[in-house]
């Protein structure tokens, strides 16, 4: 599954959102395709939404535990703690856990952006204002995506793959 664009959505008083059609209908024959997982955004004023499979992939791949450094303990105890299963209904939509509506001081009117392997929930106003900013600033984030992968590319063990990425040695 590969999740881009936006689109708006309202959040209705029982907290139900609608998942857009076009990326439920990517999960409609995955096992657990109905599962979703909520958990808070990166942004302000958002909240994440992973399908079941890449969730647990992701968790899997936290590597926590006893030995873990505290950081990725921390990270991983806090993830798991708000992480709240989320089933989609009849009518496409999910629920969304009132507490994470609150913390994230979401208003009714949402935008709903694909993020590759999840979907983000913004509040409507806070997104427009981000994507102002983002659009103006992309140039900007582009050279500094750039030079963040040319600097991970030139670390020992890698090298420039013909212009495809970095190839592991």
């Amino acid at each position: 599954m590969f999740f881009t664009g936006t689109s708006e959505h309202t959040i209705d008083d029982k907290n139900r959102v609608s998942i857009p059609a076009v990326h439920r209908n990517q999960l409609k024959d995955a096992p657990e395709g109905n599962l979703w997982f909520v958990v808070p955004g990166n942004a302000a004023r958002s909240l994440r939404l992973y399908p079941a499979s890449c969730f647990k992939e992701m968790s899997r791949a936290i590597e926590g535990g006893w030995f873990a450094p505290e950081e990725v303990q921390e990270f991983e105890d806090t993830l798991m703690a708000f992480a709240e299963r989320a089933e989609v209904d009849s009518a496409g939509r999910i629920v969304l856990p009132a507490g994470h509506v609150r913390r994230a001081n979401l208003g009714r009117e949402v935008t709903i952006a694909g993020s590759r392997d999840h979907l983000t929930i913004h509040d409507r106003e806070a997104f427009a204002t981000q994507s102002d900013e983002k659009w103006r600033d992309y140039p900007d984030t582009v050279r500094k995506a750039r030079q963040a992968a040319k600097s991970r590319w030139r670390q020992p063990g890698r090298e420039a793959g013909g212009g495809n990425g970095p190839v592991e040695t």
